[in-house]
Order: structure tokens, then sequence, then C-alpha cells
């Protein structure tokens, strides 16, 4: 793919609001705060720009994000929590081996199931869903297998990539590869120690954020790990978890390729294998979105 396909006008496609990857704590856009970062790049426009495919595929989804209701489509795009409802109007259209998503529109031409060409106009721009003033939110999400939450690489949110890497590549060959070349192991934000499970603490993070989503008290955290002032607590700390903790499956975790209990431990750094055995889960256990899994017991 040549480098002259901008999903908005050219004269439009020089100026960026925000990137992809920024804001992860939701300090100036709050819904980031579940993702872990912007999930794609945002092209200030006037509502009724034309909205163009950067390459053929097949319109997966072509109205208001808030209707999704089919998992297989939450699945192959690979859907955050609440990030349906985010993007208002939106067209997603799967190229085969990757994904790309044009949010907050005014109007669409193909209707699911159709095939576009690259760069047809395939909508209009605009401002629905949660937006702060009218732009195209873009994204290029890996293929549909591939389940990346937040923490597990660098590069890579949610299964997204920068989508400047598929504009600027020759190919989506190509792209596929920068994106995988960019993902690098880091330091997830769940870990377990002889201790017990703890947590990572980021920039933003504080005391009762992360009380609240293991579902503990600040209290209980302060005594656990002997926290004397619960307001100063530093970048890189540990904070041990006390007691149960349980995970509430996802479809993304059913989803994923190396099989749910993998997916599920290595959000927290475990192993599959020690998630089976702590739920008493054996090769043939089927388990659905919406169940729960022990991850420490109390």
């Amino acid at each position: 793919m040549s480098t002259d396909v901008y999903p908005v006008p050219d004269e439009l496609a020089r100026t960026i609001s925000q990137r992809f990857g920024e804001d992860p704590h939701g300090r100036r856009f709050p819904w980031n705060r579940h993702t872990g970062g912007h999930l794609g790049q945002d092209y200030p426009c006037p509502v009724g720009t034309p909205v163009r495919a950067i390459a053929d595929g097949t319109v997966l989804w072509a109205d208001w994000g808030h209707k999704i209701t089919d998992d297989e489509l939450e699945r192959k795009a690979v859907l955050p929590d609440n990030s349906s409802e985010e993007g208002g109007f939106c067209v997603y259209i799967d190229h085969g081996d990757w994904i790309s998503c044009y949010a907050h529109l005014s109007h669409r031409y193909p209707a699911a199931g159709e095939r576009v060409t690259r760069g047809q106009v395939i909508g209009l721009s605009g401002n629905t869903g949660q937006s702060t003033g009218p732009h195209l939110h873009f994204e290029c999400i890996l293929e549909a297998r591939v389940d990346l939450a937040p923490g597990k690489v660098a590069g890579i949110l949610w299964a997204r990539y920068d989508p400047q890497l598929q504009i600027d590549a020759e190919n989506k060959a190509a792209a596929l590869a920068a994106a995988r070349a960019a993902a690098r192991p880091v330091t997830p934000r769940h870990a377990i120690a002889p201790a017990g499970l703890f947590w990572i603490v980021d920039p933003g993070d504080t005391l009762g954020g992360i009380a609240a989503h293991y579902g503990k008290t600040i209290a209980e955290l302060a005594q656990h790990n002997g926290i004397r002032h619960p307001d100063r607590i530093e970048v890189g700390q540990r904070i041990l978890i006390p007691g149960a903790v349980v995970h509430t499956v996802t479809a993304a975790d059913v989803a994923s390729p190396q099989g749910v209990a993998a997916a599920i431990g290595g959000q927290y750094g475990l192993s599959g294998e020690h998630i089976m055995h702590l739920n008493g889960w054996t090769v043939s256990t089927i388990v659905y979105a919406g169940n729960r899994a022990w991850v420490q017991k109390g």
C-alpha cells in the first residue's frame, strides 16, 4: 500500500489532535483509563468531511457502536469495555489479517457485508459518541485472533497498533511486521511474589483506585502494606493485595489463541497452569465470558 491514502483528505491529515497511546491515565480524557491509552489517531475535521478506507476490505459494521451485540464481532474487533458506546457512529472494515475502525461519524455509505476499495469514501466525519469536538478517530487492529491487553506488550493496546505504521507502510505485511517489532515485554501491572499478588504503582495511580480494582478498601491495603499515609504512594512501589482476588472472564479472554487460562494468567503475571489448578479446571473445562475465576484465594 502506498503512502498517499489517508482516512481524511490529505490537507487535513497533516494535523493530529491525539496520537496513539497518549494520555494513558485519562487526565485529559477519562475514557482512556480503562484501555491504557488512546487506541487510535484523531484527525480534527469539520462535520461532513469525507472519510476514506485506507485499504480494500469487507465492512464488518456500519452503525451506532452501542448497538453491537454480536459476540463474534466483539471478538474480532477486540472491544474493551464501553468502547463501542464511546465511538458513536462507526465503521469497521475487515482487511483479512487486520481491521480498520472509523469512529464518531455522522453518516456511512456502505452497509455491513459490502466490499470497499482503497480510497473509497465510506462515510462522513462527525461528532457522535464521547467526543470532545468534530474529528475522525481512526484505529488499526491486529488480526482477530490476537488478544493483547494493556500491560502485555509495549506498542500494542487491546490488539491495536499505531495507525501511522499502517498508513506509512508499503503494504499491510510490512505494517504488521513493524507492529510486532515494536512490541517488547514490559513490566506487568500485576505480578505474583511469594507473599502473594501485588500491583506496581504507575504515575497517576491512587491507593483508592487500586483498592477498587481488586474489590478491597483503602484501609485493607494500607494495613496490609504498612502504609501510614494512604495519599502518599510512590511510582514503582509494590502494593501487596490481601485476601482473595477474582477475575471476571471477558470475551477477549475466551477468544485468546493461548487459551482462556493463559489469557487470564498473563494479565496477572501468572501461568495458565496456575490458573487452571487454582480453579480446578481441566483441558475439557468450558469457560464462558462472565464466569468468575480465582486469581488468588484468601
